[in-house]
């Protein structure tokens, strides 16, 4: 005996907007996007939940006051600037939602870090607090594979660290040193991290500390795959290793003296010409010595980030221009050749009436 069972669609809770006071001070508001707008947008922030909507939906009425509230309660969090919510209008701009293929109304789906190909599709309930518990469970996720990646990274340095003390202790010769190697997870903003001798239990004598040192590699940001750096520019390249402190040797000919290195970080952003894009961080430094009469001689790196960065499109020039130009050039030089011609013609002229 075969049956048909019969699957049960589970209706979505509606909020209403009364069920909610006054609308949260903010001067956030939905963002209307459409072709033009839709893609620069979700480049623009980290996540992006667009609720694509038909004016006659009477469920995408409803949904909109909601909408709203949640685009107003978002900055409220603590990683609030990394969110956004925006509408686009189906019946005005049906290609958009015919690319994104959008079958019904309302339909919202979740985008991340300018891919245009969303991560999800939401179907929970349509209330201010289903909304947002949504956006907290996305960026929960996003904490927990940092903090995964944050461990991996510290187990690999302290693995690292004692292959490379091994082999020091069995090759060490001259004066006493020590070699560091690791990673410093630091926010965007200006700082600086020291290298400093120091313990707790016993009393350092400034004069036998000697802030000498090299500096193998010191990088911003992560390493660049060897197929991302073969796609920069040539110049692009060179200039990643210029004006840097890798294998620089920083000597101190004098007691209790504390380097000092200033670094200025600049964003690179090279947009490749099939719309991928790198991100590097690109620095100059230049170093300085002083003599240290209050503490231990050390290492201290200052590092400012700049409030602008450099964004450079690759662009291939059409055939045409090359025609062109091919033309101009060729046209110019007959055009020479012709009053050099015209001249001599006139000056020989000229000589044989003389003559004559």
């Amino acid at each position: 005996m075969v049956g048909l069972a019969e699957e049960t669609q589970v209706m979505p809770r509606f909020a209403e907007d009364t069920e909610y006071g006054d609308l949260p001070e903010s001067d956030a508001t939905v963002t209307i996007l459409d072709e033009e707008s839709f893609e620069p947008f979700l480049k623009e922030h980290h996540y992006v939940a667009v609720d694509f909507y038909a004016p006659w939906c009477v469920w995408c009425k409803r949904l909109e006051p909601v909408w709203t509230r949640v685009a107003k309660t978002l900055p409220s969090l603590h990683y609030g600037q990394q969110l956004r919510v925006a509408s686009v209008d189906c019946q005005a701009h049906p290609q958009l939602c015919m690319k994104q293929f959008i079958r019904a109304y309302p339909t919202i789906l979740f985008y991340k870090d300018g891919d245009v190909s969303p991560v999800e599709m939401y179907f929970g309930d349509r209330t201010v607090e289903a909304f947002v518990d949504k956006f907290k469970q996305l960026m929960a996720g996003e904490m927990d594979a940092v903090e995964a990646r944050k461990k991996e990274l510290f187990e690999q340095d302290k693995k690292d660290a004692r292959e490379q003390g091994r082999a020091i202790a069995r090759s060490a010769v001259g004066p006493e040193g020590c070699r560091l190697y690791g990673h410093l997870y630091v926010k965007r903003v200006p700082g600086n991290f020291h290298i400093h001798l120091a313990n707790p239990a016993y009393s350092m004598d400034s004069s036998l500390v000697n802030a000498s040192h090299t500096v193998s590699e010191l990088w911003f940001g992560e390493h660049l795959a060897p197929g991302d750096m073969s796609r920069l520019p040539r110049d692009a390249q060179t200039q990643l290793y210029t004006h840097r402190l890798d294998n620089q040797d920083f000597t101190s000919f004098y007691k209790n003296h504390t380097y000092v290195h200033y670094i200025k970080v600049v964003t690179n952003s090279y947009v490749q010409s099939d719309g991928s894009e790198i991100n590097v961080y690109k620095y100059t430094a230049h170093s300085n010595e002083y003599l240290e009469t209050d503490d231990l001689p050390s290492i201290m790196f200052r590092y400012d980030l700049s409030p602008m960065s450099v964004r450079i499109s690759e662009d291939s020039v059409p055939f045409y221009h090359f025609v062109t130009s091919a033309c101009a050039i060729i046209g110019g030089v007959f055009t020479v050749i012709g009053i050099v011609d015209q001249i001599i013609h006139q000056t020989a002229r000229a000589l044989n009436k003389k003559v004559l």
